[in-house]
């Protein structure tokens, strides 16, 4: 009697054993799979990153360009050839109007 006892036992064991071994593979599947996903999404961020900061520093270098040549064509040396082709003449003179301290504007 305990022979038949013991038998059912031991496959009662085997069964959780074979359980678990089932379980943990599927398991460790899942988990290899989403580092897997992980893995491709980080990489995919940190390209995306770098493609921006390289696209940050063209535009800093495009600004700093556009801010030289702003100065360049705004410089006397430049605004004086363009003022003398419209007809403008230096003034000999120059005479400024005064305001008294009482209102300007008559109503």
């Amino acid at each position: 009697m305990n022979n038949i006892l013991a038998l059912p036992l031991t496959l009662v064991k085997t069964n959780y054993l074979y359980l678990f071994k089932i379980t943990s593979v599927i398991l460790i599947t899942l988990l290899f799979i989403s580092y897997v996903f992980q893995i491709n999404f980080e990489i995919s961020e940190r390209y995306t990153i770098r493609q921006y900061e390289t696209r940050v520093a063209e535009l800093l270098m495009d600004t700093r360009g556009l801010e030289m040549n702003f100065a360049q064509k705004s410089s006397l040396r430049e605004v004086t050839p363009t003022l003398e082709g419209m007809g403008f003449q230096n003034a000999e003179k120059i005479y400024h109007i005064q305001i008294s301290d009482q209102q300007v504007v008559v109503r």
